[in-house]
């Protein structure tokens, strides 16, 4: 009531992202997000809950999410930590690496 009292309906979906936000804070729920480039199944599920719970102290919410651009592996995000061992991850690190190398050979 207060919401419409002060005409403020339009707010209505940030106040709740934010109630859930703080909800989740409160009661130590994690939100756990998985991308990876096929859905995952029952058994790869339930071990990356309970490496997640492992690293953080409370229940685990996971997000799973499908992303073909990774190619192959996986990305877990836990909060503002990131791990990335995605096979397009790699290939990058390896175009970095080799674009850096200097040398150039000699021609007889």
């Amino acid at each position: 009531m207060l919401v419409t009292k002060k005409r403020r309906e339009a707010d209505l979906i940030q106040i709740a992202v934010q109630f859930t936000a703080m909800y989740k804070a409160v009661k130590g729920i994690y939100t756990v997000q998985v991308t990876s480039a096929i859905p995952l199944d029952a058994t790869l599920r339930n071990e990356v809950i309970a490496v997640a719970k492992k690293s953080v102290q409370g229940e685990v919410e996971l997000i799973e999410k499908v992303d073909a651009k990774i190619i192959g592996g996986f990305i877990i995000k836990i909060g503002d930590r990131q791990f990335d061992a995605s096979v397009s991850k790699r290939l990058k690190d390896l175009t970095k690496e080799f674009s850096g190398n200097q040398y150039v050979p000699q021609l007889n």
